[in-house]
């Protein structure tokens, strides 16, 4: 199968250093940085519905209290890193306490 186009020679419109030139379009509007292409409004304003507050609350409720700070997570992550967690005592350690923090009796092996 042969392609041939449909007029021979070159392709029709800009060259390749179209976009070197090009100038943004020139607007009469004032720029903000939330918004680039629309001037502030002072009459905007944001409602959240009663089942999104209803939603917030629930979702804020259901997260945990001792939440992991910035600081422990990455101690974990070095420790995850350097293979900390891979010797053997310290894998029975953190058994010892995932089962007693469960409730579950671990017998003797």
């Amino acid at each position: 199968m042969k392609i041939e186009p449909p007029h021979p020679g070159p392709a029709s419109g800009p060259g390749p250093d179209r976009l070197r030139d090009s100038q943004p379009p020139a607007t009469d509007r004032p720029r903000t940085p939330a918004d680039p292409g629309r001037a502030p409004q002072p009459n905007d304003r944001v409602e959240l519905s009663a089942a999104a507050r209803a939603l917030s609350e629930k979702l804020a409720a259901d997260r945990p209290e001792s939440a992991l700070s910035v600081q422990n997570l990455r101690l974990v992550l070095d420790r995850l890193d350097s293979r900390f967690y891979d010797q053997p005592e310290v894998q029975d350690e953190i058994l010892r306490r995932l089962t007693s923090d469960l409730g579950v009796r671990r017998s003797k092996i």
